[in-house]
């Protein structure tokens, strides 16, 4: 569909992982729309992943941007 190199778009994924602002503000909208329980329940769950991925995410990032010679192996 894009005329990106394969080898950027191979890992384009990766470095997507570090998007939380949208995940959290997701999160609210389903707690105001959705029952107290299950918006509750889906805001523990989400916010539960949204910290997995920011710990992590910036590691895969790097590994990514590597991997696919978007920046020297020295940074």
């Amino acid at each position: 569909v894009t005329k990106v190199d394969p080898v950027v778009a191979k890992y384009l994924g990766y470095a997507l992982i570090p998007q939380a602002g949208v995940a959290i503000g997701l999160s609210l909208i389903a707690t105001q729309v959705l029952n107290v329980e299950m918006g509750s329940q889906i805001r523990a769950i989400i916010l539960a992943g949204t910290l997995i991925y920011e710990l992590i995410g910036p590691v895969i990032t790097k590994v990514a941007l590597k991997k696919a010679g978007e920046i020297s192996l020295t940074a």
